[in-house]
């Protein structure tokens, strides 16, 4: 085993200076249990036999990187050092600055002394050769058989499927007759593929499209006496999915709980900030929500329908949200770019309308009163998917649906990998009480935009909301 070159060996405190005041700033604001937390992912590499760990972006790409391993706090906690023997030219990583002949390198972050929801321990593993790696939970590594545990806790990741220049999904499938959903662990559990009749309907671009919940805030979000205001433009976007970042800078947030229940699936997430740079994150730290939770329930088939999915949000926020413009997505939903023909329905009434799609990178609302929806359809297969609800007023637990426009005539990539796309969201506008909340809301496909009203009539008919 060889050791690194000295430049990057060395390892570099875990936030510079530079970063650390305006992350102390931050934390400041955040008491508990309303806090947010700069997280450090933690990545594993490979040189020639010897494995080690690093927060290095020249180390990532100047070795084999085997991906993500763990979030742990960028903050405060138990530090968790990276530490180097010369006589055997190995790496390994200790909650101490030095064990027998190993000295350190650097700290690598920091762990929770108590486990969080999502979080478990965090483990080293050994070979027969005496090479030690940071094994995640959720990975195995072959001939790494030896394993301690350290006395603090984080989020485990994905290893190989969260490489630095990709990711690869890892799906929980739910099919019930015509009609099957996917979801992303990497993601949150974020919803990743709705699937009718061989058309799949969900852009996965980024975390931040998908199908999911997020919550965005305009004005203040009380953490006990101290509040984030509108006019200092930083609002807390807790999103499912994830982060902003792309192009291998994605990071989804952990995941609490994903499972199917008969035709029901089922997830929960601790949701990362979208944007996380307004909160003293980057592209390569994000930043968790701590106290948030969000996922859903999606049953397929609801109500005796085959093509009719209740999404029902699941949100709990810790403290008070008093911001009345403060909008919860349930869901926000983001179709690929084919699906571009929009129309909007009154199922009280049994009439339909074409809408024209507002300007790029513009929405328009509807207000579906004791029963309606919006339908985006691809006009040249007739394929089609709405979002229906009422409103809070009229029994329901929206307060519009609003569609946006992401299409770019200019290009023409309307894969569910492009960056076209069109945008459905259930809304719900106001203040928030601590706790935990559900909301309903219901997806219908359809191989035609009259199938979709005519199933959105049955449900007004039948009196779900």
């Amino acid at each position: 085993m060889s050791n690194l070159p000295l430049r990057v060996s060395r390892l570099f405190k875990i936030v510079p200076m530079c970063v650390l005041t305006a992350v102390m700033y931050n934390y400041a604001l955040a008491n508990d249990p309303g806090s947010y937390t700069l997280l450090q992912p933690v990545y594993r590499c490979i040189q020639g036999s010897d494995r080690f760990e690093t927060i290095s972006p020249t180390e990532r790409s100047s070795y084999t990187c085997e991906g993500l391993v763990y979030y742990l706090s960028g903050q405060s906690g138990t530090a968790l050092y990276r530490l180097y023997y010369s006589g055997n030219s190995d790496h390994m990583d200790s909650e101490y600055t030095s064990e027998g002949s190993y000295a350190s390198e650097g700290i690598l972050g920091y762990g929770w002394a108590s486990a969080g929801a999502g979080m478990v321990g965090v483990r080293r593993a050994s070979n027969a050769s005496n090479d030690h790696a940071l094994l995640s939970s959720l990975e195995s590594l072959s001939g790494y058989s030896t394993v301690e545990y350290f006395s603090f806790s984080g989020y485990p990741r994905y290893g190989s499927s969260e490489l630095p220049t990709s990711r690869t999904a890892q799906l929980v499938t739910l099919t019930s007759g015509n009609l099957s959903i996917a979801s992303n662990k990497l993601a949150g559990g974020a919803l990743w593929s709705i699937t009718w009749n061989g058309t799949q309907f969900v852009n996965q671009s980024d975390y931040g499209r998908l199908c999911q919940t997020a919550l965005f805030c305009d004005g203040d979000y009380s953490r006990g006496n101290s509040a984030y205001d509108s006019s200092a433009a930083i609002n807390p976007n807790p999103t499912e999915g994830g982060s902003v970042w792309t192009n291998g800078h994605q990071f989804g947030s952990p995941l609490v709980e994903l499972y199917n229940s008969g035709t029901t699936q089922s997830s929960l997430c601790v949701p990362l900030e979208f944007y996380s740079a307004d909160f003293g994150g980057s592209q390569e730290q994000p930043v968790i929500w701590d106290g948030v939770r969000m996922g859903k329930n999606v049953t397929l088939g609801y109500g005796g329908y085959s093509n009719v999915m209740r999404y029902q949000t699941r949100l709990t926020v810790p403290e008070n949200i008093t911001d009345s413009s403060a909008h919860t997505f349930a869901p926000a939903l983001f179709v690929n770019g084919n699906f571009r023909t929009a129309y909007t329905v009154n199922a009280a009434s049994n009439t339909y309308s074409s809408v024209s799609l507002p300007s790029y990178q513009t929405q328009s609302t509807y207000d579906p009163g004791a029963g309606g929806g919006v339908i985006m359809s691809d006009s040249s297969t007739g394929k089609s998917i709405g979002i229906y609800g009422a409103t809070i007023a009229n029994g329901g637990a929206l307060s519009d649906i609003t569609y946006y426009n992401f299409y770019n005539p200019l290009d023409s990539d309307n894969s569910s990998t492009g960056a076209n796309c069109l945008t459905l969201f259930g809304v719900i506008y106001g203040t928030i009480s601590s706790g935990s909340h559900t909301y309903n809301g219901y997806i219908v496909v359809g191989d035609s935009v009259s199938a979709v009203v005519s199933t959105m009539r049955n449900l007004y008919l039948d009196g779900i909301k």
